[in-house]
């Protein structure tokens, strides 16, 4: 007998406990949610548990959003220029609650690895249930988001409850195939030679200044201002302050452990940019930047400090592959990163409002397969992400 229940804190289960279930996805990991938890401006938890004879069996971590802000943006990526409508017509996503991470990519439901597929599709669509009555029963829509969406217990489940399916934002992977970082120059070289020129460039150039990007965290380092330059990074991209507050990188390095990764680019002592990524199993993914923006360009922090030394490293490392986040397409594409596609799943309170979408969703659809129609997609099956 398999029973659901819901919890607003990590502080109500036991980390072992959840992390025998979770911890394969660093992003569902017990160390980074409650990390999130802890020091969060904006972040509602919200966390269901299906438990059976022989403990927790299940584990989806979500959160709720009370406005289009909290739930970044879903209004926008759903309706694009129709964004200011929804509202209007009392259409909006939110309140929302959202299943999926709040950066990153991971399964939205996590599963118990010692169970059989029967058990995981039974399991699913359990928590799912559970999810759909608590979200009726509060008025809330219900989103998926980063959904890998191949031929799976969840997205079979979602489709069956005649969930919305629209597209989101794709993410970038690059599968590391090389022996070296001069074997992926000469790998790139054929298809972006401009590309390996500025790669040697920026390579130079941070020679030439002296500027070290380093690949472990140093003590010394002032996590006030990596703060600031991740909080600078975030109101230019989003126009709002990082959803963190002071404590979250020191929090972060004390629970992740060697599960994050942490770069900083140093020139005369001076701290010039930032980047975290978390390890996964034969993957790193990076998700948080900051860089001093007059000084980027001149002595090329960025992509220094995102791309090239991390991509070094990796191969270095033996690392499968590297999650680089999303936006930017272009720019990712020209140094061999690939698009993984994604789809965000959408059940609004009523069945009135859910028709009444559907035609946005289609549209939106048509809009981003076009927009995104040029990239490279990964061939290989990701369904399990870090």
């Amino acid at each position: 007998m398999i029973s659901v229940e819901t919890i607003d804190s990590l502080k109500q289960v036991d980390p072992l406990d959840w992390d025998r279930v979770a911890s394969r996805h660093v992003f569902a990991c017990h160390g980074l949610l409650s990390t999130m938890e802890d020091t969060s401006l904006t972040y509602h938890p919200r966390y269901y548990l299906a438990r059976d004879t022989w403990g927790i069996t299940a584990v989806a971590p979500c959160y709720l959003g009370y406005s289009q802000r909290d739930v970044d943006g879903l209004d926008q990526l759903l309706f694009g220029r129709l964004s200011k409508l929804p509202p209007m017509l009392r259409l909006s996503v939110a309140p929302t609650l959202v299943c999926g991470p709040r950066f990153g990519i991971t399964s939205n439901v996590l599963i118990d690895p010692n169970r059989n597929s029967e058990d995981h599709r039974r399991i699913t669509e359990k928590v799912i249930d559970a999810m759909v009555e608590d979200a009726r029963n509060n008025s809330w829509t219900l989103c998926f988001t980063n959904v890998i969406d191949k031929s799976t217990p969840l997205s079979e489940t979602l489709r069956a409850r005649r969930f919305g399916r629209a597209l989101d934002l794709p993410a970038m992977v690059l599968n590391l195939r090389w022996k070296s970082f001069d074997d992926y120059l000469r790998g790139l070289r054929d298809m972006h030679p401009s590309t390996v020129k500025g790669i040697k460039w920026e390579r130079r150039r941070a020679r030439k200044v002296g500027l070290d990007v380093l690949p472990d965290w140093d003590p010394s380092t002032d996590l006030r201002v990596a703060h600031k330059l991740l909080d600078d990074h975030y109101r230019r991209l989003n126009g709002a302050p990082f959803p963190y507050h002071q404590k979250f990188l020191e929090t972060l390095l004390r629970r992740m452990g060697n599960k994050l990764v942490f770069y900083t680019a140093v020139h005369a002592n001076t701290l010039l940019g930032v980047a975290v990524g978390f390890r996964g199993e034969g993957s790193i993914a990076l998700s948080m930047l900051g860089v001093v923006q007059p000084a980027s360009r001149a002595k090329a922090v960025y992509f220094n400090t995102c791309y090239n030394q991390p991509i070094e490293d990796a191969i270095a490392n033996g690392i499968e592959r590297l999650f680089m986040g999303k936006l930017l397409y272009d720019v990712k594409a020209r140094r061999g990163l690939e698009m993984l596609p994604l789809h965000v799943y959408v059940r609004f309170p009523s069945r009135l409002r859910q028709s009444l979408v559907q035609p946005a969703f289609s549209y939106q659809v048509r809009i981003l397969t076009a927009r995104h129609r040029h990239l490279p997609v990964v061939q290989e099956d990701l369904r399990r992400a870090p």
